[in-house]
């Protein structure tokens, strides 16, 4: 085979894991906290223990909220569909998107801290966070 075509070859697979790895960085945040909700939802025996819903509570938004910082880092986008060649709907990291995106996890995050004290005598505080949690992502 021929060097350059293996070279050539090589870096559009290089190429394809660096958008992959930055599609995946921009929808984590989005993920997380909905996989989490869904899971405090519907899995009998993680809110059975007021500390293992709670861990699993804090473990997704301190997840959700470094995955929105990373994203943040890192810039770029993710078209979701596109309509014409001018308009489309896409995931993408401008400036005021940066400063939406850390103002909300900071917010989010201790909204979530606050509600741990606040919900202790609530009945049901299992599907408060569960809904918390994929209103989020």
């Amino acid at each position: 085979m021929n060097k350059s075509y293996l070279q050539s070859a090589h870096n559009k697979e290089k190429l394809m894991y660096q958008e992959m790895d930055e599609t995946i960085v921009l929808l984590l945040p989005v993920l997380i906290p909905i996989a989490a909700g869904v899971l405090l939802l519907t899995v009998k025996r993680l809110r059975n223990s007021r500390k293992t819903m709670i861990s699993l509570v804090m473990a997704a938004l301190t997840a959700g909220a470094l995955c929105a910082f990373a994203a943040v880092a890192r810039g770029g986008g993710l078209t979701l569909w596109k309509l014409t060649d001018t308009i489309t709907i896409e995931f993408r990291v401008d400036g005021i998107s940066r400063l939406f995106a850390v103002l909300t996890a900071s917010v989010w995050l201790l909204v979530g801290i606050y509600s741990m004290t606040y919900m202790t005598h609530e009945r049901d505080e299992h599907r408060f966070f569960g809904f918390y949690l994929i209103v989020l992502g």
